[in-house]
């Protein structure tokens, strides 16, 4: 079912967006203009919501 390929490449491919935010924390840590608490923290929220997102969209 084409639905459920495209369902399963979504889910792939949000799995891996966690992986890129986490690397981007982790590598602007110091960096000032990266190092607003407010801005750190929603983005961590954000990436918390992406397997959340992803697997929305493959039980659709």
């Amino acid at each position: 079912n084409t639905l459920e390929k495209q369902g399963a490449a979504i889910l792939k491919l949000v799995n891996q967006l966690p992986k890129l935010i986490r690397l981007f924390l982790d590598t602007t840590k110091n960096d000032v203009d990266f190092n607003d608490p407010y801005f750190r923290s929603e983005i961590t929220h954000l990436n918390d919501q992406f397997p959340i997102i992803g697997q929305f969209y493959y039980e659709l």
